[in-house]
């Protein structure tokens, strides 16, 4: 009888440094992270309009409150501006395609795999030569989670947070950690997730979570003092001790708009 083989994930936190973006001179080299501060956008939000083709504009016209359209229109057109100049082209030629799982991949460019995630005034984007997934989430100090802890968390990470110091804190790195886990492999959260031990170190995870048997690493870290992140990416992606995070600032945007790229011909 064939013994079943499991893949692992290992669960880590590191330090990230800040680094200011306002010039588009993005090089690849298989792992970034970018941060948005929406309020910073917010008053240009007709201007990045122009990034996003019409069926981009449709869906944005469908959100019922200004606050949510607003969040697409820049998150869109940010992530857009973010991918045309690593591959470079206009952000009129970046186009989505999406998978099963409903994941939103690079037509032109498959290899180059992103993921985003955004919470109050803040958004996380990550782009990867293998599959990525990243939750930032708000550290809501008056949120009461008791009940959700029984729902999402096992017994050990139930011990794990009611023994931290900063219960909150504890709470959110153990839910981005779940969240960038199940974007990383294109699930939704289930009750399957509360199998997933996800505290600091190395697990276990049966094939029925992993199909292709990759062990993935889960890394969370401190974007701010209000916000917390983790990312989820294959065991091979190289990533370095300290993360940098990329601060979009509208002056990235204002400046693609001054490069651009000469029109691909076919």
């Amino acid at each position: 009888m064939t013994k079943e083989t499991c893949s692992y994930i290992r669960c880590k936190t590191t330090k990230v440094k800040a680094v200011k973006l306002t010039q588009p001179t993005i090089q690849f080299k298989g792992l970034k992270l970018f941060t948005i501060n929406l309020l910073d956008f917010t008053n240009l939000t007709s201007f990045l309009k122009k990034h996003l083709n019409t069926e981009e504009i449709n869906r944005a016209n469908k959100f019922r409150f200004s606050k949510d359209r607003n969040r697409f229109i820049i998150c869109r057109a940010v992530l857009k501006c973010i991918l045309s100049e690593i591959v470079t082209l206009n952000t009129n030629q970046i186009n989505f395609a999406y998978n099963k799982n409903n994941k939103p991949y690079l037509a032109s460019h498959s290899s180059i795999y992103f993921n985003l995630s955004h919470s109050h005034d803040y958004a996380l984007i990550g782009i990867a030569n293998s599959e990525i997934g990243v939750d930032i989430e708000y550290i809501d100090e008056n949120f009461v989670f008791n009940d959700i802890l029984t729902n999402v968390f096992n017994t050990q990470e139930i011990y794990k947070v009611n023994k931290s110091v900063d219960k909150h804190l504890c709470f959110y790195k153990l839910w981005t950690r779940k969240e960038a886990y199940v974007k990383h492999i294109g699930i939704g959260v289930d009750d399957s997730i509360k199998k997933l031990n996800v505290i600091e170190g190395m697990h276990p995870v049966k094939p029925a979570f992993i199909s292709n048997k990759t062990n993935i690493d889960i890394i969370s870290f401190n974007v701010n003092k209000s916000y917390i992140a983790s990312i989820a990416l294959n065991e091979k992606q190289k990533v370095s001790n300290t993360i940098k995070l990329h601060e979009i600032s509208p002056n990235f945007i204002l400046n693609v708009e001054k490069t651009g790229f000469e029109p691909v011909t076919s």
